[in-house]
């Protein structure tokens, strides 16, 4: 699966499909926060910007949750951190990822 192209503004003439690749952050104080829209396939999203062999994204995750639903089982190598989410949906949207335990420097 293959993300959308971002832009800078929104535009609903344009608008593209979003899927489980489609993937942005923001951070609060010591915590990553990873969106996603679009349910992926076999309830499993990899983010491959927070691979293992990524220079920009070096430490330990500790912990994922899916907002709205509690935590969730994952695990991290080269390809990316692969996160297994609950057979129910918390929502109709987007999803919400609260990772901690990470190096944000």
């Amino acid at each position: 699966m293959k993300p959308t192209e971002a832009s800078a503004s929104f535009n609903e003439s344009k608008r593209q499909d979003m899927t489980g690749a489609d993937v942005r952050f923001t951070t609060k104080g010591k915590v990553l926060y990873a969106f996603f829209i679009g349910r992926p396939p076999n309830n499993r999203v990899t983010i491959k910007p927070l691979r293992t062999n990524n220079p920009q994204r070096t430490g330990k995750i500790e912990h994922v949750e899916l907002l709205g639903h509690g935590k969730v089982d994952f695990t991290r190598d080269n390809e990316g951190l692969k996160i297994h989410l609950p057979a129910q949906k918390p929502c109709e949207h987007a999803y919400a990822l609260k990772l901690s335990g990470i190096d944000l420097t």
